[in-house]
């Protein structure tokens, strides 16, 4: 199967794809393409702008194809937004439902970053995190902090925190599975493109050996 990606930022344009690399999809998934969509804005207004890339992506052959878009500061469920989207999505590009996924970065691509430490640690010259920093992140809360206030604190001495140049570091090095442990919403992502063990359900971090 071919999966389309769509985000909403310049810095997951340029660092997912190295990580989508080493992802462990069984699909072919294209590089992503920037929607100029701001997260909170009218849900009907996302769609319209993002149907636009659905249908270029649909005309290049994918099948599949997914949007991945921050929560920020919105309220309520996050899968019921993204259910919501995916149908109002599917409606303006003329397409069926299914082919449609919204995952929500709960709560932006940085809380994807720091969701596996040992990515951090590696990123010697840029990083230099507390002694403590692992209890922010582990187990499963990497989703629940102000993710970008701790990248910017953790910033080398010296340093200036850039995000696009952190992302690349940091996707560069990150391991799916330990990301999968400590974020909801990047498991989410990885059932979307069929990465076990998340093929089935992504409520929760797998057990070791499954």
């Amino acid at each position: 199967m071919i999966v389309g990606i769509i985000v909403d930022g310049q810095g997951e344009v340029q660092a997912l794809p190295l990580l989508l690399v080493r992802i462990g999809s069984p699909h072919t998934i294209l590089q992503p393409v920037l929607s100029d969509v701001q997260p909170l804005a009218p849900l009907a207004q996302i769609a319209l702008r993002v149907a636009k890339r659905v249908r270029l992506l649909h005309a290049k052959g994918a099948e599949r194809i997914v949007l991945l878009l921050d929560r920020e500061s919105r309220n309520g469920c996050p899968g019921a937004l993204a259910s919501a989207l995916s149908v109002l999505i599917a409606d303006r590009a003329g397409l069926p439902a299914d082919v449609i996924l919204v995952v929500i970065k709960d709560r932006t691509f940085e809380n994807w970053l720091i969701a596996d430490p040992d990515a951090l640690r590696s990123c010697s010259g840029l990083f230099e995190p507390s002694h403590r920093f692992e209890r922010h992140i582990a187990p499963d809360r990497a989703d629940h902090v102000e993710a970008l206030g701790l990248l910017k604190a953790w910033t080398a001495k010296g340093q200036s925190y850039h995000k696009i140049k952190a992302a690349c570091a940091i996707c560069s090095r990150l391991a799916p599975l330990t990301a999968a442990a400590n974020s909801r919403s990047f498991r989410r992502f990885l059932r979307t493109i069929d990465v076990p063990p998340y093929t089935e359900q992504s409520r929760l971090p797998a057990q070791p050996g499954q």
